[in-house]
């Protein structure tokens, strides 16, 4: 079952909840930057899961657009609302993954 989302948090329909990175975000979970979103939760056997998107992953990008802080993931997901699959750029570790998110068909 999905936590609660809390007000700095954001819930994708793509099965995916993500939140505002803080100070205490950095902190707890050794961040390099304050920049994207990070995920804190994701659904299993959801859209995001199947993709490869993790818990503690930072989003950096939606289908090319910079994500500053979770106010842009919002905006941008909101913009491939109406998109079958849409591009996520994620960062794990020192790495960076292109995640393709494809979504669930028969909504």
């Amino acid at each position: 079952e999905a936590p609660r989302v809390e007000a700095d948090e954001f819930e994708s329909d793509a099965g995916f909840h993500a939140q505002q990175i803080t100070e205490t975000v950095v902190r707890i979970h050794r961040l390099a930057t304050r920049r994207g979103a990070f995920v804190s939760f994701v659904a299993s056997g959801s859209p995001a899961a199947e993709a490869g998107l993790e818990t503690g992953d930072v989003i950096r990008r939606v289908e090319g657009q910079e994500i500053a802080d979770l106010g842009a993931l919002r905006a941008a997901l909101a913009g491939v609302a109406d998109r079958e699959r849409f591009l996520l750029t994620a960062e794990r570790g020192e790495e960076l993954r292109l995640i393709l998110v494809r979504r669930q068909t028969g909504r």
